[in-house]
């Protein structure tokens, strides 16, 4: 398995700025149950979670509205401050996943946010979090930083102030914090011992509390409670440009557990696109050859 952490933007920005946080599996040697035995070969399965709970857009066509206004916020974000205002839903989730510093991305919970198939009739979403905290030594510059933000902005007490405040943060730029701080304490935990995560399944209930197409509704663990099935280990590290020039997509599945919803299959597209506009390698690579750089 292969694990990359990343940031939701694709540009490089300050760590302390408001981001979405995820994490993209790669678990090798899956047989797909629906070929006979003989022509069975194991393939990669790609897993694509973030640490918000919902994706910020209740199907594909409203994710990509919202995606369009982030990357093209226009003159003071007003094209971004116009689509929050007319998608409340979608922004009291973004406000709700960014308006805090995260101090650590091995602390972080991870969720699919759309639905895959379980079997041949069962619907599930995935979630990845820690087993147990990670120590972190967070530096007393970054806890005032931290301080500083998180008051300025979760003291707003309505939508329209924490908006603001998730603009007032973007100003950060001088900061003495190093602006690589997350990359650099996974790095300095990873030195330290395996980091270890647990992944689980939550199951589709019924269609108001756990429904597959409007993807804004949480699953809530009361509705739906996460069961555990799988330890997952980190222990090497790989070079980091190998591990950024390859290709996590919904795209890669198996029949069995293939990408449910209008936004589960949308996004099989929209990360084609995207990484062809990036020139992500069109060869996947098994994991004797991870093994092996």
């Amino acid at each position: 398995m292969l694990a990359r952490f990343s940031n939701g933007l694709g540009f490089d920005q300050h760590d302390l700025k408001p981001d979405v946080r995820g994490i993209a599996l790669k678990i090798f040697g899956v047989s797909d149950a629906s070929t006979s035995a003989q022509k069975r070969e194991p393939q990669a399965l790609d897993l694509l979670m973030t640490n918000s709970t919902n994706p910020f857009g209740k199907d594909q066509e409203e994710f990509v509205q919202f995606m369009e206004a982030s990357v093209d916020p226009g003159l003071l974000g007003f094209h971004l401050i116009g689509f929050l205002i007319a998608h409340t839903e979608v922004a009291k989730l973004l406000m709700k996943a960014t308006l805090r510093i995260v101090p650590s991305l091995l602390t972080e919970q991870y969720w699919s946010g759309h639905t895959y198939l379980l079997g041949p009739h069962q619907a599930m979403k995935i979630n990845v979090r820690p087993i147990e905290e990670s120590r972190i030594a967070i530096d007393d510059e970054l806890r005032k930083e931290t301080f500083r933000f998180q008051a300025a902005t979760l003291s707003g007490s309505n939508l329209e102030d924490q908006v603001k405040g998730w603009f007032d943060m973007q100003m950060v730029a001088n900061s003495k914090i190093n602006p690589n701080y997350l990359s650099v304490e996974l790095r300095d935990r990873l030195q330290r011992g395996p980091i270890r995560f647990v992944l689980s399944v939550q199951l589709e209930k019924d269609a108001l509390t756990t429904p597959i197409e409007d993807s804004l509704v949480e699953w809530t663990e009361s509705d739906s409670p996460s069961i555990p099935v799988a330890e997952l280990v980190l222990d090497r590290e790989i070079e980091a440009d190998i591990c950024t020039n390859l290709r996590f997509t919904p795209g890669h599945y198996v029949p069995d557990h293939r990408p449910l919803g209008n936004i589960g299959r949308g996004r099989i597209f929209t990360y084609e696109a995207s990484q062809v506009g990036r020139n992500a390698s069109a060869d996947e690579p098994t994991e004797r050859m991870l093994l092996q750089t």
